[in-house]
């Protein structure tokens, strides 16, 4: 969608709905990022579901940040100078992608990433609709609910059975061959298809 304009923008971002909505989102990342700081690693679902949290937000945010930016943006490289909303909202932006990427670095470092990257893909997906369709009101621009749901509940039924599937189970062997010394199962063998000769 097209840039609001710089009023459109202010007027959307302080109606009840969206300032709920903006609050809302701040409890949930303050309070994922409290637990990620305070919880015990040996806890990893707890800390898969706050780095997640925190990430999700983030992609929110950011949303809305770039929204802010680029309305005063769209009236002219000139007017966004000396547009206070332009600067709050760049450096907004900036601090939320900071903190989006962090989260994603230390999640693929601590969590079980059959589990984090789904469940982040997800959550940033839906934190960022939230804010669309509530802050933004893009709700109205919705042609087809029955649409949208489906396709909502499509892609979290994938990310379940992603995370119900092998990441569930941690001693799972692989079924591959082994590949140790000796072995007539090769990598090179696999990419140029010689072992069906």
């Amino acid at each position: 969608a097209a840039a609001p304009s710089e009023t459109a923008f202010l007027e959307m971002m302080t109606w009840s709905g969206a300032i709920l909505c903006n609050v809302i989102l701040f409890f949930i990342f303050m309070g994922s990022l409290s637990a990620l700081l305070l919880v015990n690693e040996d806890n990893p679902l707890l800390t898969n579901l706050a780095v997640t949290h925190v990430g999700g937000v983030s992609s929110a945010f950011m949303d809305l940040a770039a929204k802010g930016w680029s309305a005063p943006l769209a009236q002219g490289l000139d007017h966004a100078w000396y547009s206070n909303l332009f600067w709050a909202s760049l450096a907004l932006n900036a601090a939320f992608l900071v903190t989006m990427r962090v989260s994603m670095i230390y999640g693929c470092k601590r969590c079980d990433v059959l589990m984090f990257v789904p469940l982040n893909t997800v959550l940033n997906i839906f934190y960022s609709v939230i804010a669309g369709m509530v802050v933004l009101q893009e709700y109205q621009q919705v042609i087809s609910w029955p649409g949208l749901i489906s396709a909502s509940t499509s892609v979290l039924g994938g990310v379940v059975m992603l995370v119900s599937g092998p990441a569930s189970d941690p001693n799972r062997q692989d079924e591959r061959p082994s590949q140790g010394k000796g072995s007539c199962w090769s990598s090179e063998q696999e990419l140029d298809g010689s072992d069906m000769e």
